[in-house]
C-alpha cells in the first residue's frame, strides 16, 4: 500500500447571497507541486466516493492551477465530502462541506 501523507487543506468561504445558494460549483486551487488526478464529491450519507469528476488526463489539475468543479449531482443536497487525489497517491479530504456556500477549496501540501 502506498503511504498516505497528510495534506493541509484549507477551505475559504466567500460571502454568499441567496441568488447563488443553490450553486454547487467550487473553484479547486491546486497549491501543491503535483497534479490532481482524481476529484470526488459525495453526499455525506454515502459510505464511499462514487464518481471521479476527472475522467481523462486533459482534465487533471496541474500544480498551481485552478479548476471549476460542479459538485451538483441532481440530489439537491448541499453537504458533501470532498476528496482530491494527487499523482503520487497523496490525498486531500474535506468532510461535511456545505457546497451551497463554499466557493473555493485551497489544497496545500504539508
Amino acid at each position: 500500500l502506498a503511504k498516505t501523507f497528510f495534506i493541509a487543506v484549507m477551505a475559504l468561504a466567500v460571502g454568499i447571497t441567496s441568488a447563488n445558494a443553490s450553486d454547487r460549483r467550487i473553484r479547486v486551487h491546486n497549491m501543491t507541486h503535483k497534479r490532481i488526478v482524481e476529484l470526488y464529491g459525495s453526499p455525506i450519507d454515502d459510505a464511499k466516493y462514487r464518481y471521479n469528476m476527472i475522467q481523462e488526463p486533459s482534465q487533471w489539475i496541474r500544480a498551481g492551477d485552478v479548476r471549476i468543479a460542479d459538485i451538483d449531482d441532481g440530489s439537491g443536497y448541499c453537504r458533501y465530502d470532498l476528496l482530491a487525489v494527487l499523482a503520487n497517491g497523496d490525498r486531500a479530504e474535506k468532510l461535511n462541506v456545505n457546497v451551497c456556500e463554499l466557493t473555493d477549496w485551497w489544497i496545500y501540501e504539508n
